[in-house]
């Protein structure tokens, strides 16, 4: 297993990879907490019924782009042009986010961030498999994940404890 995590570009892969799951830590954690604080602390101040509304956009929008847009951006660009492509999507709306003045352009927004994450997770999936030899796929796939997400559970935040009744 070491000798194949070792075989270039398979390290640059991995650490790819890695990103994207921190990227996705960002926009499904820290966006929605972001979205739902008050005007005073930068936030916009959205109730938790239009922050649902926005992700059920989103997830939408972005299904309907894995189901229809993907093959299309990945065939006519390739795959590292379609992960550049989807990290400067990314890059572009992580960095307008907190201009947005209302929850219709943020939602707008997401959809496009989420497609774009998508896009960036199944680029460096497949080029994953495409950089490693077909009898050792399954076994570094396997390997690979399981020990990506058991070292890195640890680095992100957990719940505070709470001591008082009724609280869960």
């Amino acid at each position: 297993f070491l000798k194949v995590l070792c075989t270039w570009p398979v390290p640059l892969l991995v650490v790819l990879r890695s990103t994207q799951g921190f990227l996705n830590f960002a926009f499904f954690e820290v966006v929605p907490l972001w979205a739902i604080s008050s005007l005073d602390l930068g936030g916009l101040a959205l109730t938790e019924n239009i922050l649902g509304t926005i992700f059920a956009f989103s997830a939408v929008g972005s299904g309907g782009f894995m189901a229809l847009g993907i093959k299309r951006v990945t065939k006519s660009v390739g795959l590292r042009r379609a992960s550049a492509l989807g990290n400067l999507v990314c890059l572009i709306a992580f960095v307008i986010m907190p201009f947005v003045p209302n929850a219709v352009v943020l939602m707008i927004v997401h959809a496009i961030t989420n497609s774009a994450m998508g896009m960036m997770g199944a680029c460096y999936i497949a080029s994953i498999n495409n950089a490693v030899h077909p009898s050792q796929r399954a076994t570094v796939t396997r390997s690979m994940a399981a020990k990506l997400r058991t070292s890195t559970t640890f680095i992100r935040p957990h719940p505070p404890k709470h001591d008082h009744p009724g609280y869960p």
